[in-house]
């Protein structure tokens, strides 16, 4: 008995030697192969760096050269808006942007219907609430900080229309000095009319408060007289109120007219089932 188990316990021990020394060659192989992997990637990267060396050179110093020309073209600057500010003070030229005194008094003048005409100048000192928010449409200027919320320099989404007339704005959006500048004449009655429109909501406003003028506008003269020109503007944005209206009015007279159509197609519809339905009854009860 003892012979015959022997071999046997002999083989099996062999067969787990032999698959350790399989696991631990295969284990050996993953490894190799994972250290010759790592050497080609760091080989592929050092060629790489080689190979852009010259490239990254040229890159650096051309960012260099630019960095000197920016400083150089800065420096040309400065130098260009000293002599600006040396021949603004020997009055030679007008400054680029006039300051104005916030605190300055400006006079008091009435146009003959009594009006108070404020000139440009006044006009755009008014952006902040500190000095009171004022705008013009149409020449008539306004003072609109109880929406400071809407028209302060600092925060207003509507800050563009303080301190300044920039009627044609508040129809095309266009909220630019040259959008300011577009000449309400040459526009389409269609166009032209939000304008008015927008005149006459300052106009009728429970808070916002009427000023006056703005003289030597494109509106007023320098007395506060009301041009031709506005009077124009008033006159065609009015008749374009009044067709617009009369076309709207037509319109929803067209549509309440087609909705009692349509009320009493289908109300006659079900008058008309409702007669049938009476009439089978009725033959039916003949037949029995």
């Amino acid at each position: 008995m003892k012979s015959a188990v022997a071999p046997q316990v002999e083989r099996k021990d062999t067969k787990v030697i032999y698959t350790k020394i399989n696991m631990r060659a295969f284990l050996i192989l993953l490894v190799s192969i994972a250290q010759i992997s790592i050497s080609l990637h760091i080989l592929s990267a050092t060629i790489i760096s080689v190979s852009l060396a010259p490239y990254m050179l040229v890159s650096a110093e051309e960012t260099v050269e630019t960095a000197t020309d920016i400083d150089t073209d800065n420096e040309k600057s400065a130098s260009k808006d000293d002599t600006t500010k040396t021949d603004n003070k020997e009055g030679d030229t007008k400054p680029a942007v006039p300051v104005i005194d916030p605190n300055k008094v400006f006079e008091q003048i009435f146009a003959s219907n009594g009006d108070r005409v404020i000139s440009s100048e006044e006009l755009s000192i008014h952006v902040e609430k500190e000095y009171r928010i004022w705008l013009s449409i149409l020449g008539k200027v306004y003072d609109v900080t109880d929406g400071e919320d809407f028209y302060s320099a600092l925060k207003g989404s509507y800050k563009f229309y303080s301190g300044r007339d920039a009627s044609p704005c508040f129809s095309s959006g266009t909220n630019t000095p040259e959008g300011a500048e577009e000449k309400l004449e040459e526009w389409e009655d269609k166009k032209l009319m939000p304008v008015w429109e927008w005149s006459e909501f300052y106009q009728n406003h429970e808070t916002y408060k009427y000023l006056g003028v703005l003289g030597g506008s494109r509106y007023y003269d320098i007395e506060g007289n009301e041009l031709q020109l506005r009077k124009d503007i008033i006159s065609r944005s009015e008749a374009e109120k009044k067709k617009s209206d009369e076309e709207r009015e037509a319109k929803r007279k067209k549509r309440l007219a087609d909705r009692e159509k349509r009320k009493k197609k289908k109300e006659d519809g079900l008058l008309q089932k409702r007669r049938e339905a009476a009439e089978k009854a009725k033959q039916k009860q003949a037949e029995l």
